[in-house]
């Protein structure tokens, strides 16, 4: 190595020494026997991906009095089963999990520190334990106001949204085969999503609802809703159902 080669790589080192030190020195460092100890903190974020059981965890690493640490590697671990998910540069703090197991998961992350600056030392951490719920697969049911219906005749699709993990949160799309009726209906406090049209074509109609999930809940679709629309659609038995047969006397 030439002597020109070793005062850039002996400058460069004093440097990045020197850029660590003034971070420390920002940061509330303890000081005591000739090292200096700089604190730092973790936050862990979980993150759904599609609806396949993919979780992106995110482990955010810093300063405790804010600025990015130079150096170090993230460990995930899953507390449920103490189970180490994965380890990290903490350049790149994240990782993917395909297909996590159902059921309930506590995540944490473990930042190493770094000593390679010493005397100047960044203390490792952890992050606070991070509950995560596996999205479940809610039940969706589809109903309809008028069935059979009459050209022109309003009929109120409605979707009812209920499953394991709580009352669903989220929008629902009525579509007709792969016509979409109506997209963006919002479920309502009780998980329910109504809408109304009398825009349906005649013959036999083949309506579903699909719910597009939310942090607790996957993408979901009821069955097929067979609604019938004709003109010769005459309802007698229905029109009887809403009057009373007077009694002979």
């Amino acid at each position: 190595m030439s002597v020109n080669r070793g005062l850039q790589i002996g400058a460069a080192a004093v440097v990045l020494v020197a850029t660590v030190a003034a971070g420390i020195a920002g940061n509330q460092a303890e000081a005591g026997a000739d090292v200096t100890v700089a604190p730092t903190i973790v936050k862990l974020a979980a993150t759904q991906i599609g609806s396949d059981r993919r979780v992106k965890l995110t482990a955010h690493v810093s300063f405790a009095g804010g600025g990015e640490v130079p150096d170090g590697t993230v460990e995930f671990v899953d507390e449920t089963d103490h189970r180490t998910l994965g380890v990290t540069d903490v350049s790149m703090p994240w990782i993917v999990i395909d297909r996590l197991s159902s059921g309930p998961h506590v995540f944490s992350a473990h930042y190493s520190g770094a000593m390679r600056y010493f005397p100047f030392v960044v203390d490792p951490s952890t992050s606070r334990s991070l509950a995560y719920a596996d999205p479940v697969t809610p039940a969706v049911e589809l109903s309809s106001t008028q069935n059979p219906s009459r050209p022109g005749e309003a009929v109120t699709l409605t979707a009812v949204v209920h499953g394991s993990a709580g009352i669903p949160s989220g929008t629902v799309r009525f579509q007709d085969l792969d016509v979409v009726l109506a997209d963006h209906v919002r479920l309502d406090s009780n998980g329910i999503a109504s809408f109304t049209t009398s825009a349906l074509h005649e013959g036999a109609r083949r309506i579903v609802a699909v719910y597009g999930g939310d942090m607790n809940n996957t993408t979901a679709r009821s069955r097929r809703l067979a609604q019938n629309v004709g003109e010769d659609l005459a309802r007698p038995h229905g029109l009887r159902s809403h009057f009373r047969t007077a009694a002979p006397r």
